[in-house]
């Protein structure tokens, strides 16, 4: 009975020791367990530490199982959710930890919110470093704030409605890149808003400003460049390459065509997008394929002029490479250019002709004076009906051709300035064209505008240049025709007719019906000593040009094989200036008397640096009975005529030739006999001068001119006119 209750009373204390041994394995205490052992006589202790929660709980396993069965399936139970627990709770820990990392890392911006007064504003609970940074507020400062109350824009921005309808409907909205703006805070943003199932509401959104800039700046350059593209005055087009089986390029196709390339070349902008070049310019290959195929492989651009003869047009292309396999083309209407050069090419060709064909002329002249001088000088002493005199006569009548050659040959040189007055062009027209067209069987017609202005021309000069043309369209139209002519008043602007400058200006028109002139050929009309004629010399049309150049105007000549020839007189003009009276160029004076009077004898001071002019000039005043001193040098001249006044034997004329090479010509040695003799009649002769004295020789002290090679009723008329 004793050992009953003893086992009792101890079972009982090893079951509040297990208990208290189990509480301690689960909290994982190390713990030390005594026992003593009744044998020994001093009952001394004897311990053993328990340091590890598996040898624990192995301990109590066993002595549950020992002791009590059925509270151990309870202890285990309880142990095991322990264990879960602790596991749920370091899972949730590390997810946690996680979701912080994820969520400060993140590049987006984050933020989450909780609503307040029943939705209608949130304040922030989370507020990644993405959102710090955009919007400039650090994470301490915003947390637990109203929304409102941190970005006072988000109402007017819209976005406080979107967090409203999120949290209520819990539908994720995403609201579309939008312009904010506060005191603080301005940019571009794009917002996506979700609600959780906590029901808080979270923000995910980017900074796109500087994207939506770059989209402005791109959407206003290409504003820029498509007003560019449809105003500029350069013709630009867009092509690609066309390839075959074997992927080699064989054309090229237009894309686009802006509408100063439907204005240069013609051509619609329908019908040309879609077309392959062969189709669109009707060629057999492809034009300058060559060069845009290098442009499109190398990408280098490239430049080059070309000439479309069906428009008559010259134009620069420019060849770039925007896009693989693509290629765009400027063209530059350098047509005016071109003229321009042209005409200053053709202009500074003629001048070098010019002093060429003016140095030829005025050798040409003394030897035509000496040569006719003598040859009428003799005829004066043949005996009228001889026959000598009548080979004379046949002789000098080549002396009109050869001196209207070098008249030619001066008027397209440097000489031959035009002495202008304000003339009515029309009945100079009209005199000239009867008589190039007299006894042919062409006829011709003017049409006049109203109220012509006056032309500032030399008439004589003006009368060759028509009279030049309308002999030109005679001979176009051997079977006969019509010239018309046309006359019309014109204001022309600024590099209108170029060379012309602004300013008011006659044209005059002058077409035939006749052969037409070959494009080539056309070129060169104007260039001297160019004809295709077995009689001509070439040097009417150039002359012709000289002449209208020298008065200030322009001449252009359009032609077209089969229908005629056109040429266009540009002379300037004034709607404020009167007209002089004109003479009929075709009358002729009155055949001189070569038979000097008594009262025409005088003393005549001779100076000119040709033996031949001085030698064939004194015997035609020595057979008029004048009394005649020669000298070859102006100062030579000039020692004479100051001898003959001390000598009280005044000479009644001096003829002063106007060029002396290498010494003193005829205006300075005139200047220093004025000096001697204040009311010297002096007289200019030339061949050849680019001075105006020959053109205006009053204007400079002279009396008269007398113009190589004369005649002998050239000098008899001059005598006349001087010593009167």
């Amino acid at each position: 009975m004793d050992i009953q209750k003893e086992w009792t009373r101890r079972r009982s204390v090893l079951m509040h020791l297990i208990i208290t041994l189990l509480f301690l394995c689960l909290a994982g205490i190390p713990f030390l367990i005594f026992y003593f052992h009744e044998g020994r006589p001093d009952r001394q202790e004897i311990g053993i530490v328990i340091g590890s929660t598996i040898i624990n709980l192995a301990l109590v396993r066993f002595l549950l199982y020992l002791f009590d069965r059925d509270r151990l399936q309870d202890i285990l139970e309880l142990q095991a959710a322990n264990q879960q627990l602790q596991a749920n709770e370091t899972a949730l820990l590390q997810s946690e930890e996680r979701y912080r990392m994820v969520l400060a890392t993140m590049p987006a911006c984050v933020a989450m919110y909780e609503a307040v007064n029943s939705g209608d504003d949130f304040i922030f609970k989370e507020f990644n470093r993405a959102a710090e940074k955009v919007d400039g507020q650090p994470k301490e400062k915003v947390l637990g704030k109203k929304v409102t109350e941190v970005f006072p824009g988000v109402v007017s921005f819209g976005l406080l409605d979107v967090f409203k309808q999120v949290w209520q409907s819990g539908q994720p909205q995403h609201y579309p890149v939008n312009w904010y703006q506060d005191d603080h805070l301005t940019g571009w943003r794009d917002n996506y808003v979700y609600k959780l199932p906590s029901g808080e509401i979270v923000a995910i959104y980017s900074d796109e400003t500087e994207k939506k800039q770059a989209q402005i700046q791109l959407s206003e350059s290409e504003e820029k460049f498509r007003s560019l593209y449809h105003a500029m005055s350069e013709g630009m087009v867009l092509y690609e390459l066309i390839f075959n089986d074997r992927n080699e390029p064989v054309d090229y196709r237009i894309l686009d065509v802006n509408p100063a390339f439907e204005h240069m070349l013609r051509i619609p902008k329908k019908k040309a997008i879609g077309k392959t070049s062969c189709a669109l310019y009707e060629t057999d290959a492809p034009p300058f394929f060559k060069e845009f195929l290098k442009v499109v492989e190398t990408g280098i651009p490239c430049a080059f002029e070309t000439s479309f003869p069906l428009l008559n047009k010259h134009f620069r292309i420019s060849a770039m490479r925007p896009l693989p396999n693509q290629f765009a083309t400027l063209f530059f209407d350098i047509t005016e250019t071109r003229k321009s050069q042209d005409e200053m090419a053709k202009s500074q060709r003629l001048e070098s002709l010019g002093l060429l064909a003016g140095g030829i002329a005025h050798d040409f002249n003394n030897l035509l004076s000496g040569l006719f001088g003598y040859l009428d000088l003799t005829l004066h002493l043949a005996e009228k009906g001889s026959l000598l005199h009548q080979r004379l006569e046949k002789a000098l009548s080549a002396f009109d051709q050869a001196k209207a050659l070098t008249r030619q040959l001066l008027t397209f040189a440097k000489g031959g300035s035009p002495i202008k007055q304000w003339c009515d062009i029309k009945p100079i027209i009209e005199e000239a064209a009867d008589i190039a067209l007299s006894g042919a069987n062409v006829s011709y017609r003017i049409e006049c505008g109203s109220n012509l202005w006056p032309c500032a021309m030399d008439r004589g000069q003006i009368s060759q240049v028509i009279g030049n043309i309308i002999l030109n369209a005679r001979q176009a139209m051997p079977n006969g025709g019509l010239v018309r002519i046309t006359l019309s008043n014109r204001t022309l602007q600024t590099r209108e007719i170029p060379p012309l400058p602004a300013g008011c200006y006659v044209e005059t028109t002058l077409s035939d019906s006749g052969i037409g002139i070959p494009p080539d050929n056309l070129l060169k009309i104007f260039d001297p000593f160019f004809t295709t004629k077995q009689e001509g010399s070439g040097l009417g049309l150039a002359t012709s040009f000289s002449i209208i150049q020298k008065h200030g105007g322009h001449i252009i000549a359009t032609s077209e094989l089969g229908h005629g020839s056109s040429f266009h007189l540009f002379l300037p003009a004034s709607p404020e200036e009167t007209t002089v009276p004109i003479t009929p160029i075709s009358a002729s004076p009155d055949k001189p008397d070569s038979t000097p009077t008594q009262s025409l004898k005088s003393r005549i001071l001779l100076m000119d640096d040709e033996n031949i002019v001085l030698s064939m000039a004194q015997d035609m005043l020595d057979s008029l009975g004048y009394r005649v001193t020669v000298a070859r040098q102006g100062k030579d001249a000039v020692d004479l005529y100051q001898e003959a006044l001390l000598h009280g034997e005044r000479f009644g004329m001096v003829i002063l030739d106007l060029t002396v090479p290498n010494g003193m010509g005829g205006l300075e040695t005139l200047s220093c006999l004025r000096q001697i003799d204040p009311e010297v009649k002096a007289v200019v002769s030339s061949g050849y001068s680019d001075s105006p004295v020959v053109a205006a020789p009053k204007d400079f002290g002279f009396r008269a001119v007398i113009a190589k090679p004369y005649r002998f009723a050239d000098m008899v008329r001059l005598l006349k006119d001087v010593l009167k």
